[in-house]
Parts: C-alpha cells; structure tokens; sequence
C-alpha cells in the first residue's frame, strides 16, 4: 500500500485538528445549555417553593440539592472534557504550524534559490557573451583606427536639394573621402 505524501498527512492532521475543535467548542455550548437550563430549573424550583407549605419546600430543597450535585458533576465533567479535548486541539494546532513551516518554507525557500541560481547562471552567459562580442568590435575600430579610417555620422547635401543621413569615410581628417547616404525606409 503506498504511504501517503506529506500533503495527505497535513491534510489529514487538518482535519483530525478540525474534528477535535469542533467537539470542543460543541462541548462548551451544551455545557453553557446545560449551566442556563439549570438556572430556568432553580429559579422555577425556587417560585413554586415559595408557594409551597414549608414541608414541601424542605423536601423540594432535598431533592434539588441532590440534582444540582449531579448536575454539577456532570457539568464539571463536561467541562473537563472540553478542556482536555481544546488543550489536544491546541497542541495538534501547534504540531502542523510546524509542520506547515517545514513542509511550506522550506520548499520555497530552495525554489527561490533555484531560480536565483538559474537566472544568475543565464545572466553570467548572457555578460560573458556581450564581452566577447564587445571585445570584437573594439578590435575591429581599433584596426580602423590604426589604418587611419574614420567614420563620420552627419547629414550630407544632395544635387536634388535634399538632405538624407549619411556616413563620411576619409583617410583623415582633412584628406580625401566620399559620402554614403543612408536610405531610410
């Protein structure tokens, strides 16, 4: 039979965390039912012993007293219980806030560090490429340069009267050249 993942057993500890609270707090509502409905019994128990003779009340005075005995006990009980069960539920809420810690940061934590990496790794190609590329063409205007070649970026005048971009190749800067016009489209 194959084992659960750590998904299923967050889950499952979820629900188990769950249950356990919603017992406790279902306890404590009938607890507080139960201290109420005692309260109405008392106080209508304490009316009709008013308009009792004095011999009922003291029979009714006996007998309520052994009900609120059991009464308390039960409710003490109860109340116990739902302490024991909200202390379990608390502890069991403890237990998968660490268990979320592990099972949640951690895993994101190594992704985050992972795709750190790899956009790190990509980006050092990327900059060792562009250098090498960079280095190239610095050699070539280097070699420009040193056979006395300049390029010129300007605008250059036209028999037609217009006045296109061009580029100036001279062997000098006062020596003899020509005009490349560059045709935009």
């Amino acid at each position: 039979m194959d084992q659960p993942t750590n998904a299923e057993k967050t889950k499952i500890f979820y629900d188990a965390l769950g249950t356990l609270l919603e017992h406790a707090i279902r306890d404590q509502r009938l607890t507080g039912e139960a201290i109420e409905e005692m309260k109405r019994v008392s106080k209508a128990l304490e009316k009709q012993g008013r308009e009792l003779g004095a011999n009922v009340v003291e029979t009714v005075k006996t007998d309520v007293s052994s009900t609120m005995k059991t009464a308390c006990a039960d409710l003490v009980k109860q109340v116990t219980d739902a302490n024991i069960k909200a202390t379990e539920a608390a502890d069991a809420f403890q237990r998968a806030r660490k268990s979320a810690t592990f099972f949640v940061f951690l895993p994101a934590v190594l992704a985050t560090l992972a795709a750190m990496g790899t956009w790190y790794g990509i980006t050092a190609y990327k900059v060792r490429q562009l250098e090498g590329e960079k280095a190239s063409l610095q050699q070539t205007v280097d070699t420009l340069n040193s056979q006395g070649g300049r390029l010129d970026v300007g605008t250059c005048q036209l028999k037609n009267g217009k006045t296109p971009v061009c580029i100036r190749v001279e062997d000098d800067v006062y020596g003899k050249g020509y005009h490349i016009p560059l045709w935009v489209k």
